[in-house]
Order: structure tokens, then sequence, then C-alpha cells
């Protein structure tokens, strides 16, 4: 009998028990948040309600200088509730420039995680847990809390089937059936108020005694379809930068971000425990790394065991990382009796995971390992992969710079590489050509140089030319006599026929000149043998004899 309660205990200490999601916005008058002035209204201000407002509850005995109430919208006062008037000053009342109005104009969405938190019982306080997108809002395992004493306006989507465990809605526990039901009334609508123009989403309450009994883990079944498109289209702005190359987008990640994912299928009858595994990573990230590496445990769509690590710039969870891959390869070549899984894949963000100096290198498997069964999980958004970035697929048999996956050139680098490579090419033509023409004998002119790479030249060189559009053409021969040059007969065109006479210009009379000894009559020297000259020649010297 012993031996069976110890059964019995175990067994169930293995369980994993469903969270409990806790709806954390209202339309309560004393919430601060649902005024624009970032606080409750006091006694100086002049408080406005807009038209289509929500269900206003009021609970706390207040006291205002006005109130201007709206004409189709409605307030809801607690039992022995006061709500007074004053002309005078409160001073305890901040001042405010303008009139304090309420500013809650929709519904609240469902689907938005920013409406929730997670907690570990009914009447816990919310907890800041590392979670994926599809996550943070109720998945089928949790149990849902809308809290007592509060109001409520809630959009639950169109055209959606949201699965949940329990719910509990201000004290009162509903099924399937009994919160349909309660849809269709007069406090469902006012708070769950349906959209015009289609069939508003419906709510699966399966009402488990524990969110999870499955060992291996159970999946939150948001991380896909529908579900998760109009998650990611909620909370995509939100987004921030990661501070890394290559960031990473798990499964069920609507955001990128930097860090390491490494998604595990099950090894077959292998007694897989998703806890134990769980706090195998757990143990790493506690002793290898510190209080800035989160650790996401989850099982996504497809089966997959999926394991986050992440941190602002994913430098330490490269890090912690290493060691743990190096860890899954060593417990697959003695079996995979620790970890039991048949296979991983391992996706990281930046330059890819060193390899630490205490760490183990895989250097050989068994058959059964040698390759990552499976693909990488789909985050039913648009299509793209659940994990992005540098990503391989990690078995024993992978060497570590295998396993850290890499980025493949670029187009620039490409470019870069042909580029280098033709004025290689180039130099090295140039090179034969010096070397050749030196050997020959022959200087080198850089006219001929160019002439050698002319097309033309190319062309005309070979026993075939050929034209632009690639037709042959017949072969020509070129004669030693050089150009045929019609007006000296080495043309075989004109040898035959005599070339006619050349029409000569009308012959045009031209002037006469004296083409004597005598030479040209110039009349500043006068003309030889008629008269004596009007000056005498500037170059002649007379005698001495005769001045």
């Amino acid at each position: 009998m012993f031996a069976l309660r110890v059964v019995v205990f175990f067994f169930f200490s293995g369980l994993v028990e469903g969270t409990f999601k806790k709806w954390i916005k209202d339309t309560n008058f004393e919430n601060p948040n649902n005024w624009n002035a970032g606080r409750a209204p006091c006694g100086n201000d002049v408080v406005n309600i807009p038209d289509d407002s929500p269900v206003i509850y009021v609970q706390i005995n207040t006291t205002l200088k006005e109130l201007i109430l709206p004409q189709n919208s409605e307030i809801v006062f607690g039992e022995r509730m006061t709500l007074a008037f004053t002309d005078q000053s409160d001073a305890s009342c901040q001042s405010y420039s303008g009139d304090v109005e309420f500013n809650v104009n929709n519904p609240r969405k469902w689907l938005d995680p920013a409406n929730w938190c997670q907690t570990d019982t009914e009447q816990g306080t919310c907890q800041q847990a590392a979670l994926l997108d599809s996550e943070k809002i109720p998945c089928s395992t949790d149990n849902i809390v809308f809290p007592r004493n509060r109001l409520y306006s809630i959009d639950l989507g169109q055209n959606l089937n949201l699965k949940i465990n329990k719910l509990k809605f201000s004290g009162t526990s509903f099924s399937t059936s009994s919160f349909q039901q309660y849809l269709t009334s007069p406090d469902g609508i006012r708070l769950f108020p349906p959209t015009s123009g289609s069939s508003r989403s419906t709510v699966t309450i399966a009402r488990l005694p524990s969110g999870c009994n499955d060992l291996t883990g159970c999946s939150c079944g948001n991380d896909r379809g529908q579900i998760f498109t109009q998650l990611c289209s909620i909370i995509q702005n939100r987004c921030e930068r990661a501070m890394c190359r290559n960031p990473i987008q798990p499964a069920g990640s609507c955001c990128r971000m930097c860090g390491v994912v490494f998604n595990a299928t099950i090894a077959p009858a292998s007694g897989f425990r998703f806890n134990e595994y769980k706090n195998l990573f757990q143990g790493f990230v506690n002793s290898r790394g510190n209080s800035s590496v989160s650790l996401i445990a989850s099982k996504v769509g497809g089966g997959f065991i999926q394991m986050v690590l992440t941190d602002p710039n994913g430098e330490l969870s490269v890090r912690v990382a290493a060691y743990i891959r190096d860890d899954l390869n060593l417990d697959q070549r003695s079996g995979g009796h620790k970890y039991r899984i048949e296979s991983y894949r391992l996706t990281t963000s930046g330059s890819g995971i060193p390899t630490p100096t205490t760490a183990t290198t895989a250097s050989s498997t068994t058959p059964s390992t040698a390759t990552t069964k499976g693909s990488s999980p789909t985050t039913g958004s648009g299509g793209s992969t659940g994990a992005s970035g540098s990503s391989s697929s990690s078995s024993a048999t992978q060497s570590p710079l295998s396993q850290t996956g890499g980025k493949g050139m670029s187009g620039g680098s490409v470019a870069g590489l042909v580029i280098g490579l033709l004025l290689l090419f180039t130099i090295i033509a140039f090179i034969g050509f010096y070397l050749y023409r030196r050997k020959m004998g022959r200087p080198i002119y850089a006219q001929e140089y160019l002439d050698a790479f002319n097309p033309r030249t190319l062309l005309s060189r070979g026993s075939q030319v050929f034209r632009t559009s690639g037709r042959r053409q017949p072969e020509r021969t070129v004669s030693d006599s050089g150009f045929p040059n019609p007006l000296y007969g080495t043309s075989e065109m004109f040898s035959r026929t005599e070339m006619p006479p050349m029409e000569l210009m009308p012959v045009e009379e031209q002037p006469t000149f004296d083409v004597s000894d005598a030479g040209f009559n110039n009349p500043l020297y006068g003309t030889v043998g008629k008269q004596e000259p009007q000056y005498q020649d500037p170059s002649h010297i007379p005698d001495d004899s005769t001045i």
C-alpha cells in the first residue's frame, strides 16, 4: 500500500497545472487610468462623461464640482455610495487645466496582452513572467478570472473560437452553454458589446480539473491561425527594436528578439517530462548566466518543445546556449537518457555561439541522432517561419561552427568578388600579352595594345566573320596588294574597262606679267632704260668725290 501511494504521488506531481489569467482593465470611476488627468476626479473638477461611453461603476464616496452626464450611456452606483457636489476649493485635489474626461471609448480587446496578467491563484497578484506573445492572452489550459466589484467593457472579436479551461466572472463560474446565454442577457450585452456586421466569437470552456494533464506539456493553442494573426496585428506597433544582428523570432512571438531558440522533438517512448527538461535548461541559465537572461519554455504547434533564451543584446544567451548545446550532444552520444529528446534545432541571433573552453565537443554519434528530424515550427502569421535569423539543424555529428548557424554572402560581397575576379583576369591577360610581344621582339605601343582588344579587330582575325545577329559570313581573304584603288587599276572591278576622260574646268584668262630679265616694273624704283627714278635707292652710297 505504501508503494502504491508513492507511485501515485509522483504521477500527480509531474502534471502541469493550469495557470490563472486575470483581466486587469475595468470601467470603474475610481480607476485613475480611465481619466485623461491620470487620476480619479475630485472636488475641484468638472467631470465630463462623453456619449457612447461604456457602463461606469461608481462604488466610493466622491465629491465633485460639476458632473456632465451623457445622453446614451449608463452609470451604476454601488450600494450605500454617496456622490456630493461643492463650490468650495478642495486643497487635497490636484489642479488640472480643463475638464476631467472619461477616456474609455471603446471596448477592450480580449486578444490584447495589455489587458491580462498571470497569477498563481485566483486571488493572487499579477506576476512578471517571461512569456511568448501567444501565451500572454488566455490559453486553452488557463483559468480565467474577472475580479469582483468591477465593471468591464470587453470585445471578444469576430469569428474566433476562444478556448479556455475555466471562467469565473465576478465570482460566478460559467460553462460553455451558460456563458453563451449570459452574453445574450442585458448585463452580458452591456459588458460584452456585440459587434455589428459579423458574428461574435465563441468561448469554449473545457472545465478540466487540471489545465494540462499531459506530462510532455500542453500547447497554448494561440501560436497559429486567425487568433495569432489578430494578436500580432494588435501588438506589432509596440515591438521594440532588437539590439542585435539577425534577431530571432520564435514560434508564438510577434516581435523579433535577441537570443537563442532550441526546438526539440521528443524521443518516442522515452519518458520525456516537460518540467524536467525545463529545469535542465534553467540550471544552465542560473549557473552560466545572470538575471538578465530569461528562459521561455513552451510546447508549440507541431509538438515541438521550444526553449528560448533571451537578453537585451543576446550575447549572454548565446554563451549559455553553447554549454547547453554541448551537453545535449554529449547526452545524445550517451543514449539520450538525460534530455530524452530525439533531435533538436538551434537558432541564434548575432554572430553565432562561441565554443566554451570547458565544453565537450561532439565527435561521434549513433545513427539515430545523425540527422535532425522535423522542421522548424511556423508562426502562422503571413507564412513566415517560426525561427528567423541564422539557423542550423544541430546533431551530435556536426561541428560547433555548423551548429551556430551563419549568414550567407550579401549581394554587395558577391558583386565585389566578381569585379575582383574580372580585374585579376584583365591583369593576367595584359601580362601575358606583354610577355608574348617581348618574346617576339616587337615594341608595344598603347594604340596597338588597344587595337588588339578592339571587337572589329578580334572579329576580323579569324577565318570567319560574324555579324551582330550571329549569321556566318563567307570567308574573306586579303591579298598583299592592299586596299584596291580604282585610280591605279588594282581593283578587279575597274581593270576590265577604261576610265573615261575627266572633264576639265573652262580656261579662265589670267593677267600677264613681265617675265623678262629686267624683272617686274616697280614704280618706286622706275623702269629700266626709260626714265630716271623718282626716288633714289636708299641702299646706294655715293662716291665721296661727287659730293
